[in-house]
């Protein structure tokens, strides 16, 4: 009779490895907007202040 809690340990595993993947793809789908949305910010912020700005060569004299 130590079927039914040899069972019930793998399920009771089973679901716990199930929760902890869930919650890590959760952090690295949240890490991965934010990091999306820092770069567009900064692509931003580069752009207001003026991108690249002309090198000696290409100012017109």
């Amino acid at each position: 009779m130590m079927i039914k809690p040899l069972i019930a340990l793998l399920a009771t595993s089973a679901l716990a490895v199930k929760l902890v993947r869930h919650l890590s793809d959760r952090h690295q789908l949240r890490r991965a907007h934010d990091e999306r949305r820092r770069q567009r910010e900064d692509v931003y912020r580069w752009e207001e202040e003026g991108g690249n700005l002309p090198t000696r060569s290409q100012v017109p004299r």
